[in-house]
């Protein structure tokens, strides 16, 4: 693939990149065959619930694909629920003669198209957290008048959602399964229209009118996809104003992120990477709806088992959100807190629907971090307290209910007993380090492993450096919290790290052993900042080892030597994942081993497989190969590329 440099000026020590600077960063030509079938990259804005795609099948040409909707799973409603058809003398143009093009900018997508002297662009974009609006512009770029027709139409995939009371430019369409309505109005309408429609389809038909040479004839189509909880009022928008405020807000998340001085944002390469992450995360973001009381965002659009928020995922989105659009970071913050209990343990993750919500476990503390970045972008210290007690009250659930000798060193487990929900509690689902572990009581509700792990333990450590760094910043006294953490960080240097492997490793609680895995939470004491030097200095000689580590792309999810290493069927025991990457990459800056960081920086972007191309960003990776792997246009890899880009 041939890169083009990126139109790039400076301005005092900022970077400015225009939205033309990122003209088709992902491949949007899609037409579904299945209603279900969702994926591949999709286009969502403003936390909207519903997404459309451009078509590649000519039969639906004049429309886009959609829209898909985005609520209790992924469904398209149509192949093209809005298709606009030209007629001059009783004929209808063919759309397979036109000369075609696709302009995906972030924000926006538009078609072009060039058929027997007219010329046809099509626009979609989103204008609030329900509404989209396509303008289409019908141009005679000929010498004489022309005399057109205009006919738009749409047919439902599924028999359960019904047209009702169709009329002029107006189709309303109930979506029972859902709970949900979506309503298709056009405007101006051109002249007088016939409509015909059935449960299950629509014919518009407007009488032919003159355009003159040069010039045009404007259509809009506004979506509104609403629920039926929905309390607010959504009025009509203009699209031309809409135009504005969209491209205003989009260059605003570009030019808030590309103020960094990183030099890897310098190659116009990396800094499409980067502008690709952002696009993933906004598209992946969900306005509140149901029994979701705030915004947050999906680990993928694109992947029916994802659409809820996640607690772990919601603090590291909110970390990359604090780079281009802290209200956004600071919603996903709020959107998993509402929903903590009275304990204070935060939910695995909730939904639309809160009886489906998971108690069974929580994800590991990563929340302080991610408010601490925030902050330092915003100075928002009433966005500090209001969270500051929940974060403690989150903190100190970990040590009443997952420390099951009460020796200061916690344990992952789960609410209900069960051996899986522990381990998704440590977010490495079928990680080889919990293969033999067992569990064992703590109280009526909690459970723990009975393993002492090095992960959890750097991860509350850095949680309370995190909490104190909260107070300070907005001048509160501090108690409690410093002794325990020293003594924290000391128990996981002198129990947890093997000297004969220069590892850090989990710990048997019965046995006393370590239990000698190596994977990612044995670097998590570099990020942390746990590690002594002399650790530190035996972790990177691990890292950098080709033969355990430093892959094709770096830092597998599992020792590559280890006879379980696995990546095509293992998740967690080879593929590499994006986010313990950073850790690593971060880990190691944080001890002074900035080259050895820049070059495995490098090795992930230039290895990940379509990084550098229009692929969309994956789950995870296989390491050998480059493969992507798994759910694409995924959240916090994007998070954390956008993290590794800016901290370089």
């Amino acid at each position: 693939m041939v890169f083009f440099a990126c139109e790039r000026t400076s301005v005092s020590d900022k970077r400015v990149y225009k939205l033309s600077n990122f003209d088709n960063l992902l491949e949007i030509n899609y037409t579904p065959t299945q209603r279900f079938d969702i994926k591949h990259t999709l286009f969502s804005d403003m936390g909207a619930w519903h997404a459309y795609t451009v078509p590649e099948n000519s039969e639906y040409y004049g429309g886009f694909s959609g829209p898909m909707m985005a609520s209790l799973f992924g469904e398209w409603i149509s192949p093209c629920f809005a298709q606009w058809s030209l007629w001059e003398d009783g004929k209808r143009f063919d759309w397979n003669m036109a000369v075609r093009r696709v302009s995906y900018l972030p924000g926006s997508i538009t078609q072009y198209y060039v058929i027997r002297g007219i010329e046809v662009e099509q626009k979609l974009l989103f204008t609030d957290k329900r509404s989209s609006m396509i303008r289409t512009v019908i141009t005679n770029s000929g010498k004489v008048n022309r005399k057109l027709s205009f006919q738009l139409e749409g047919v439902l995939w599924s028999s359960e959602n019904k047209i009702t009371s169709p009329s002029a430019g107006v189709v309303n369409v109930t979506i029972p399964k859902h709970n949900a309505t979506l309503l298709q109005r056009v405007t101006p309408l051109p002249n007088k229209t016939k409509v015909v429609s059935k449960d299950s389809s629509y014919v518009m038909r407007w009488d032919a009118c003159d355009i003159a040479p040069k010039g045009s004839v404007v259509l809009d189509i506004e979506h509104q996809y609403c629920f039926k909880t929905d309390n607010e009022t959504l009025s009509n928008s203009d699209f031309v104003t809409a135009e504005k405020a969209n491209t205003s807000r989009w260059q605003g998340y570009l030019d808030h992120y590309f103020q960094s001085t990183a030099p890897l944002l310098n190659d116009s390469r990396y800094a499409r990477v980067a502008a690709k992450a952002i696009v993933t995360m906004v598209t992946n973001y969900r306005s509140e709806a149901g029994d979701l009381k705030h915004p947050g965002t999906f680990p993928s659009l694109s992947y029916h088992g994802f659409y809820g928020f996640w607690s772990w995922d919601s603090w590291k989105h909110a970390v990359a959100y604090a780079y281009f659009a802290p209200e956004m970071a600071k919603n996903n913050l709020r959107s998993m807190f509402d929903y903590q209990d009275r304990h204070g343990m935060v939910a695995d993750c909730i939904y639309m629907n809160a009886k489906e919500n998971n108690w069974r476990d929580t994800k590991p503390p990563l929340a302080s971090w991610a408010v601490v970045k925030i902050f330092e972008a915003t100075k928002d210290s009433a966005f500090v307290r209001e969270i500051l007690p929940k974060l403690e009250r989150y903190h100190q659930w970990w040590y009443d209910n997952r420390d099951h000798d009460k020796n200061g060193l916690c344990e992952y487990g789960s609410t209900d007993g069960s051996r899986i929900a522990a381990a998704w509690e440590s977010g490495m689902d079928n990680a080889v380090r919990f293969d033999h572990a067992k569990m064992i009581k703590n109280n009526e509700v909690a459970w723990s492993l009975d393993q002492e792990s090095v992960d959890l333990n750097s991860y509350l450590y850095y949680d309370a450096c995190m909490i104190q760094k909260l107070h300070h910043s907005i001048g509160d006294s501090i108690s409690g919290i410093k002794d325990n953490q020293e003594s924290l960080k000391k128990m996981i240097q002198n129990k947890m790290f093997g000297d004969e492997h220069g590892f850090f490793f989990d710990i048997d609680m019965y046995k006393k052993t370590r239990i000698e895995t190596m994977g990612p939470e044995g670097w998590i004491p570099l990020w942390t900042k746990v590690a002594t030097k002399e650790q530190a200095r035996s972790i990177v000689r691990n890292v950098m080892d080709t033969c355990r580590f430093n892959t094709f792309v770096p830092f597998p999810t599992l020792d590559a030597s280890h006879p379980k290493f696995n990546p095509l069927e293992g998740y967690w025991r080879g593929p590499v994942w994006l986010d313990q990457a950073y850790f690593a990459i971060k880990g190691m800056r944080n001890y002074g081993y900035n080259k050895e960081a820049n070059r495995m920086t490098c090795k992930i972007l230039d290895h990940c497989q379509g990084l550098l191309q229009q692929s969309p960003i994956h789950e995870n990776y296989h390491p050998i190969t480059g493969e992507g792997l798994n759910a694409i246009g995924f959240s916090w890899s994007s998070a954390h590329l956008l993290m590794m880009l800016r901290e370089e």
